[in-house]
């Protein structure tokens, strides 16, 4: 290529991404996903829940009979909850558990669909598929959020076109047949006995059928109350479908599912014990962002080596100076540890730099490296902003707590970042404070050092980061003292206005 023509890394998004196949990166998450079994998958904005979908659903597909893919942005949650609302006062059952029964169907009928363009198309199967699809006005409906809305208003007019059984009524002011139809599953006859063949026919192909469920991450209308009855719902569900008979041996299913709008969901549902072997956490190793890079930046390098290191050298500056702390740094891990170590946010700030590389009047080919910290500064706030803004739907005070770092140190004692806490966050009690604290290290706010760890002239401190490597800390609060050191991550330093660490470059580390 030319020198100083533009270095397009390719979409950032892997839903639209036209050369996904290129660009995938393999992983352990992969491997832990690739099977039969029903799963749940959680991961931040931006930190590959789709590119894993359509690794499965695309790149995997011989591993399946037929997969797909469910996308669920047009998902209105708290329509779909009003709608669950009207049903409980019906039924006086617990909204949690109409909401399982109705993903439970609701996966059913996608089950139908999968199969039924799988068979021939001449077939007796397909044929009473579609005619069932099209009874119970399926056919007509695409929105995903128009079809669970119609299931439920459907169950209503079950249980309200019953009528009334003799005898003394039941204590819920509904007879035994009308509660049937709220907590049957399948609640018709006619999908227990399509599901049945349907499973016959899988089963004898030795194979399974993958149902995929994505794009919550673009849902915006929901409320804490809707968010935790529907996705403790669905996890629920797909727990149930894992064990039914109906499903076990011939349909599996993957969620992939938003770590900043689950959490409490995650907490309620009741045998969510039972599935943590199935459930798993996205997570980035450093060595993935390099081969993630290299796949990206290969085309553009001078050099035939196709290894990360010599691609790196070619187009960029091997170690940078870090203008605040007077520290050199490499320069990929001072890029790396400006992110939540998420490969969206990775790929922003490299193309950032090249964009306004390539822009510049220099005509060096190789970044030059006092270029490289202004731009990941300017990158850092925006990035920032829309993080910030993604999280404050489940910490409404999210936005105003980092703002009240400006013009303080990025770095604080334990004790004291805990009363703040509290007092920002209107804590009543020391639990709390504890279970904000820990969700906020979860989602990789801030990170920690041992008092014992750190010293004072230091120009560089290790601090543990919950996005950093494979582990989940659900009580991390329990295990630091007041006089550890939390360290915000450094993508939020601009947006906070904070001033430099007391300790030195903040470093995140397992």
């Amino acid at each position: 290529m030319a020198s100083k023509q533009r270095r397009d890394l390719g979409d950032l998004d892997a839903k639209t991404d036209q050369r996904f196949k290129n660009h995938f990166v393999e992983s352990i998450d992969l491997s832990r996903i690739n099977n039969n079994n029903s799963s749940i998958v959680y991961g931040s904005k931006g930190a590959g829940k789709t590119a894993l979908r359509r690794a499965l659903t695309e790149l995997n597909r011989d591993s399946f009979l037929t997969t797909k893919t469910i996308d669920l942005d047009e998902i209105s949650f708290a329509q779909v909850h009003q709608a669950l609302a009207r049903l409980r006062d019906t039924s006086r059952a617990e909204i949690a558990n109409l909401a399982r029964n109705t993903w439970r169907n609701v996966l059913a009928v996608y089950c139908l669909e999968a199969v039924a363009d799988t068979v021939p198309k001449e077939s007796v199967l397909r044929r009473e598929i579609r005619e069932f699809l099209a009874s119970e006005g399926y056919i007509e409906i695409e929105s995903s959020n128009n079809r669970i809305i119609g299931l439920i208003e459907r169950l209503l007019t079950l249980s309200g076109g019953i009528g009334l059984e003799r005898g003394t009524s039941h204590s819920l002011g509904l007879t035994k047949t009308q509660l049937s139809v709220i907590n049957e599953f399948p609640y018709h006859p006619a999908l227990r006995s399509l599901l049945d063949k349907c499973a016959g026919i899988i089963e004898e192909s030795g194979k399974f059928v993958l149902i995929c469920l994505d794009g919550f991450d673009s849902i915006i209308d929901h409320t804490p109350e809707s968010r935790k009855a529907i996705f403790a719902g669905l996890i629920d569900a797909i727990y149930k479908c894992s064990k039914d008979r109906l499903f076990c041996n011939s349909f599996c299913f993957k969620a992939f599912l938003p770590r900043e709008l689950t959490e409490e969901a995650r907490m309620i549902v009741w045998d969510a014990d039972k599935f943590i072997q199935n459930t798993h956490y996205l997570r980035w190793p450093e060595n993935s962002f390099q081969d993630l890079l290299s796949r990206r930046l290969q085309s553009y390098s001078r050099t035939k080596s196709g290894h990360f290191n010599d691609i790196w050298r070619d187009l960029m500056p091997e170690k940078i100076k870090n203008p605040t702390h007077g520290v050199e740094e490499y320069s990929f891990g001072y890029i790396l540890r400006h992110t939540l170590y998420r490969p969206r946010q990775v790929l922003t700030h490299m193309q950032r730099i090249f964009d306004y590389w390539d822009e510049s009047p220099s005509s060096s080919f190789r970044v030059d490296p006092s270029f490289i910290p202004p731009i990941i500064a300017r990158t850092n706030y925006e990035m920032a902003q829309y993080v910030v803004n993604q999280m404050q739907i489940t910490h409404p005070q999210l936005g105003h707590f980092m703002k009240s770092w400006g013009g303080s140190s990025n770095t604080i004692f334990v004790g004291d970042f805990q009363d703040r806490i509290g007092k920002i966050f209107g804590c009543q009690t020391l639990q709390e404070t504890g279970t904000v604290f820990d969700s906020l290290f979860n989602l990789g706010i801030f990170g920690l050092a041992r008092s014992s760890e750190i010293k004072n002239s230091a120009r560089s401190t290790s601090f543990r980061f919950g996005f950093v490597g494979d582990t989940f800390a659900p009580n991390i609060h329990a295990t630091v003292n007041n006089f550890d050191v939390v360290a915000l991550s450094p993508m939020f330093s601009e947006f906070c206005g904070c001033t430099a660490s007391d300790w030195g470059a903040v470093i995140p580390t397992e």
